[in-house]
C-alpha cells in the first residue's frame, strides 16, 4: 500500500474541487441516475441513496488513504453546488494519471468540465509529482473528446478494446497532457463552417444523417468503387453508418478527418458527402473524396458543393494542397474533380484493390489559384 495522498481543496475561476460530503449525496444519486451519464460510465442499477452515501462517506475517500488517486466533488464557486465528478486514477510508481469525470446534467454546457480537468492536472503536475496525465474515452463519446482538447490534451490515438463497461470491452480514445505543454494544444482541423450557394449547402455529417449515407454508401454504384474491407467501405447496416458518425467528432478533432453532408438547400434532403483526410501536416496537403446519394445523382450538387468545401480547407483548415485519387473508370467523379479546377498530374498504376481486381487511379491537385 502506497502512502495517502495529501486531502486537497482546489480552485479555479469558478469552480471549487474538494472533498465529497455528506450534503452531496442527493446531487449524486440524481446525478448518476441521468442517462446520459450511466451511458458511459457503469454505475449501480438503480443508483439508490444507500449508494449515494456510501461514496460521499467512504467510497471516494478509499483511493486517497491508500495512494492510488483522489475523488473530487466540483462544486460551483458562487452558489456551492454540485457540477461534477472528478478524480485522478492509477496513480502508482511510474508517474502516471488518468482523469474521469462526469459533468451533472443540470450544469452542463458552461465549460465546467474543461476548467476542471486543467485545474485537476495542474494539481497532479505540480503537488503530486505526476509526470502524465491521460483522459481515455470511448469513440462515440463526443462531449468528453471536446472536453480533452478543452483542457489541452493532445490526441495520441485508438486503443483496441482497452477498456471495460460491464462485461463489455470497448475501445479507447487516448488523449494525452504533458507538464509542459502549450495550452491550449494546437489543433489541425477547425469545425466545418456551413456554406451554401443558394441551391446547395455543406455542413458538417452528423448522426441524423446515418440513414440517408446508409443508402448513399450501400448502393451498388458507391460499392463498385470502394475498396473492400477499406475505411469508406460500404456499411453492412444503418447501425455500422451511425457508428462511424458517432466516432466522427475524435477523429475531426485529431486531424484525422472532416466530414460534410452535402444537402439541397430548398429542401434541407441530404444529397451526399465530401470528406477531408489530412495526408501531410509538415506538407499541408489533404486528400479529397466525394459520393452522391443515388436520388441526387445527375443534378451537378456535387460541382457546387465541392469547391465550397475546397475554399473551406484552404482559407479555414489551412491547407496548401489538395489531392483527390480517383479510378480511370469512374467517369461521374472524374468529370467532378475537373469541374472544379482539380487538374490531371499522373497515373497511379493499379493503386486501388476492387472486388473485381485492382485498377489504376488518375491522380488530381488542387491549389488555391485553381479553384474556378
Amino acid at each position: 500500500m502506497s502512502e495517502p495522498l495529501p486531502e486537497a481543496v482546489l480552485r479555479s475561476e469558478r469552480l471549487v474541487l474538494r472533498p465529497y460530503l455528506p450534503q452531496d449525496a442527493d446531487d449524486v444519486q440524481r446525478a448518476c441516475n441521468d442517462p446520459l451519464i450511466r451511458r458511459w460510465i457503469p454505475l449501480p442499477d438503480p443508483y439508490d441513496s444507500a449508494a449515494a452515501r456510501a461514496w460521499v462517506t467512504d467510497l471516494s475517500h478509499r483511493p486517497r488513504r491508500s495512494g492510488t488517486g483522489s475523488m473530487f466533488a466540483v462544486a460551483a464557486r458562487d452558489d456551492g453546488r454540485l457540477v461534477a465528478a472528478f478524480g485522478l486514477h492509477g496513480i502508482g510508481r511510474d508517474r502516471l494519471a488518468e482523469i474521469g469525470y462526469w459533468v451533472a446534467p443540470w450544469a452542463r454546457g458552461n465549460g465546467y468540465a474543461a476548467e476542471a480537468a486543467r485545474r485537476l492536472a495542474r494539481h497532479a503536475f505540480d503537488d503530486l509529482g505526476v509526470g502524465r496525465v491521460e483522459i481515455l474515452v470511448e469513440p462515440a463519446n463526443a462531449a468528453s473528446h471536446r472536453v480533452a482538447v478543452r483542457a489541452g490534451c493532445s490526441h495520441e490515438g485508438l486503443r483496441a478494446s482497452a477498456g471495460a463497461h460491464g462485461e463489455r470491452r470497448v475501445d479507447l480514445v487516448a488523449w494525452r497532457l504533458l507538464p509542459d505543454d502549450s495550452y491550449p494544444a494546437p489543433r489541425l482541423l477547425p469545425d466545418p463552417a456551413e456554406c451554401s450557394d443558394g441551391v446547395v449547402t455543406a455542413r458538417a455529417a452528423r448522426p441524423a444523417d446515418a440513414g440517408d449515407a446508409f443508402v448513399e454508401r450501400s448502393d451498388p454504384e458507391y460499392a463498385r468503387w470502394a475498396t473492400p474491407g477499406g475505411p469508406a467501405a460500404p456499411p453492412q447496416s444503418v447501425e455500422e453508418e451511425l457508428q462511424r458518425l458517432l466516432e466522427l467528432d475524435w477523429r475531426w478533432l485529431a486531424g484525422q478527418a472532416a466530414r460534410f453532408a452535402v444537402v439541397d438547400t430548398a429542401t434541407g434532403s441530404y444529397a451526399g458527402g465530401i470528406g477531408v483526410y489530412p495526408s501531410s501536416p509538415v506538407w499541408q496537403a489533404a486528400i479529397i473524396g466525394y459520393s452522391m446519394h443515388p436520388a441526387f445523382r445527375g443534378r451537378g450538387m456535387l460541382r457546387r458543393a465541392l469547391p465550397m468545401v475546397c475554399r473551406w480547407a484552404f482559407a479555414e483548415a489551412g491547407f496548401a494542397r489538395l489531392e483527390a485519387s480517383v479510378a480511370v473508370g469512374n467517369v461521374a467523379s472524374l468529370r467532378v474533380a475537373e469541374a472544379a479546377g482539380f487538374r490531371r498530374e499522373g497515373i497511379l498504376r493499379q493503386v486501388q484493390p476492387l472486388a473485381d481486381g485492382r485498377t489504376d487511379h488518375v491522380l488530381y491537385s488542387l491549389l488555391p489559384g485553381d479553384l474556378p
